[in-house]
């Protein structure tokens, strides 16, 4: 886990889960942002702990080998890469490359989510939706919001005051919610 130049707001021993394969996931990862919580003492005893658990030693020299985003310089934004496929900024917008820097998904949206269980959340001029790994909507972008749960495999998408769960393929369930804001997973 190489966490250079970026932050969380609560690092902490309790916020690191380390699964059965040994990877260390963060958790509430999306409060992380880079260079805003002065958290760089917090993630070098992360680090440690983990390097620790894991039995492995990295030195700093080693870190471009174990970063798959490296080498793409040549875009105004790289995520980490997520499922193959890394989120990257151009100046026509977000899209996506595999391991080997070549486009998969044409970088055509306002904003993306990283993919997840080969869903990924995005957001086109007419609205948010979520796309598969080809590109293709599952959900269509007309949304104001959107937040897939790769867990159970549905969507959520709310449009004013109303609110419609899909499944995993896209196809609308029989449960549509007046809700103010959104509320995922309680609702149904």
């Amino acid at each position: 886990m190489l966490c250079a130049d970026l932050s969380h707001n609560a690092v902490r021993e309790e916020n690191i889960i380390i699964n059965a394969r040994g990877e260390a996931r963060l958790v509430r990862w999306y409060y992380a942002t880079e260079g805003a919580g002065n958290d760089g003492e917090a993630f070098d005893r992360l680090r440690d702990k983990i390097l620790a658990h894991c039995n492995v030693v990295l030195r700093d020299a080693d870190a471009a080998l174990y970063n798959v985003e490296a080498g793409f310089e040549n875009h105004l934004y790289v995520r980490p890469m997520h499922e193959g496929l890394s989120a990257v900024e151009e100046a026509t917008g977000w899209g996506f490359v595999d391991s080997a820097n070549r486009f998969v998904i044409e970088p055509a949206f306002k904003w993306v989510g990283d993919f997840s269980e080969g869903r990924a959340e995005v957001e086109t001029a007419e609205g948010m939706g979520v796309i598969n790994r080809d590109g293709d909507f599952v959900v269509p972008a007309v949304y104001d919001s959107v937040e897939y749960d790769s867990r159970s495999g549905k969507t959520w998408a709310w449009q004013g005051a109303e609110c419609f769960l899909f499944d995993y393929e896209g196809c609308a369930v029989e449960c549509v919610v007046v809700c103010p804001s959104p509320c995922v997973e309680e609702m149904c």
